[in-house]
């Protein structure tokens, strides 16, 4: 039915643009809108691209309830090989990672446009070649202790120049960051709560108190974690049996035909699916190969802010500001409405916060499958798990894994 709705509008403008049924007397300004509606509809009709095959789609989704965005990144380095292994000890059923070019154009794994903030070079990623990165330590500002003889802790110092710690004992892992001293999340097994700015100073004093401790134990430089590269991965996923959701940042259209050609190499068709906030990359993928799976990734106001936060614009200038709000909210219209269609996407990969059975009901109807990101806590795990039944990512797949048993367990 969604694939047929478009071809029956088509016909319906179609007869009235060249029989002038059932307007015969239309004004000229009305017969000019008929043009512009026809053309538009058959643009869309002839430029579209056609979705997966039903099958793949449907072996991927069996049994995919949760993912590891990035791995498993509170207990390992984001994006790496240790990561994701860690993420598959915690039970995950997918792993999500960016992919990103060298200046050698070799796909590797990284979110950044930067080595800055995950690893202890600096500039941009495309600036230098394969082998100049054979030093590059994604395990930079990680340090690995013991608690109390039994747990281990782990601290990441997100950006060099920021004092943000994320600490991680287990079954109990918080936020919190010194520079903009915002509320902080705690999230463990058994509860999720906030804390305001009031109990931040006994937070601090706390996790500085671990942090000292660690530097008797390891030294921070001990650790290394080499770039991971993409067809290193890949191999490693098919061998362990886990699912893949390549998350593309790069528009470069060396990486599309390149991401196409693993895909066949490889016989990804019913084990990967490649998102991408930008549609061009999802339709360039689509277009290179119609067999690939794609979603198209989103969030409210992606234009206008850098941050899912909504506190650091894009620009300074408060006219491209402006625009970018314009341009947002038009873009929410086109995924709500008629963007997926064109793209011959398969999933909708959603924001957390735009998560509504509506929502789904409004996608289910259009034939698309959703998955949710980021979701960090573990009511609104159970929730989407028990009542929404649909797979999501997250940071704390060791979290995750005991809250979905716990709802098996419940239907059991």
């Amino acid at each position: 039915m969604p694939e047929l709705l478009p071809t029956l509008l088509y016909c319906f403008v179609f007869g009235v643009y060249y029989f002038q049924w059932p307007f015969s007397s239309l004004s000229l300004v009305w017969k000019t809108l008929l043009h512009i509606l026809t053309l538009l509809v058959g643009s869309f009709m002839f430029f579209r691209n056609l979705r997966a095959n039903p099958k793949n789609v449907s072996t991927f989704f069996e049994g995919f309830c949760f993912g590891g965005h990035r791995g498993s990144p509170l207990n390992a380095p984001e994006n790496t090989r240790a990561s994701f292994e860690q993420a598959k000890k915690e039970g995950v059923d997918l792993i999500e990672f960016d992919v990103g070019f060298t200046k050698d154009f070799v796909p590797v794994l990284m979110h950044d446009d930067d080595l800055d903030r995950t690893t202890n070079m600096n500039g941009p990623l495309n600036k230098y070649n394969f082998v100049e990165l054979e030093k590059c330590n994604c395990a930079y500002g990680l340090s690995q202790v013991s608690f109390c003889g039994k747990n281990y802790v782990d601290t990441f110092m997100y950006g060099k120049f920021k004092c943000s710690f994320q600490i991680s004992l287990n079954f109990l892992c918080f936020t919190f960051d010194l520079s903009v001293h915002k509320c902080v999340c705690i999230t463990c097994c058994k509860n999720c709560f906030w804390i305001t700015q009031k109990s931040l100073s006994k937070l601090v004093i706390i996790s500085f108190l671990i942090f000292f401790s660690s530097l008797g134990s390891q030294d921070v430089t001990s650790n290394f974690e080499p770039i991971c590269t993409l067809e290193n991965l890949i191999e490693w996923s098919i061998k362990n049996n886990v699912k893949m959701l390549f998350d593309v940042k790069d528009t470069e259209i060396k990486l599309v035909k390149l991401i196409a050609l693993l895909f066949e190499r490889y016989n990804l068709y019913n084990k990967a699916i490649v998102c991408s906030f930008f549609p061009t990359v999802v339709y360039r993928i689509k277009k290179e190969n119609p067999n690939i799976l794609t979603g198209i990734t989103w969030r409210r106001w992606f234009i206008t802010y850098e941050d899912i936060e909504f506190t650091v614009p894009r620009s300074s200038s408060k006219l491209i500001f402006f625009i970018s709000m314009i341009l947002d909210v038009i873009w929410i219209w086109c995924v709500k409405l008629w963007i997926p269609e064109f793209l011959g996407v398969d999933m909708v990969l959603t924001e957390r916060r735009e998560i509504s059975p509506f929502y789904l009901k409004n996608m289910a109807a259009r034939g698309f499958k959703v998955c949710a990101w980021t979701v960090n806590e573990r009511n609104e795990m159970a929730w989407m798990s028990r009542e929404l039944k649909i797979p999501f990512l997250t940071d704390v797949p060791y979290i995750a894994s005991h809250v979905l048993k716990n709802v098996n367990a419940e239907k059991n």
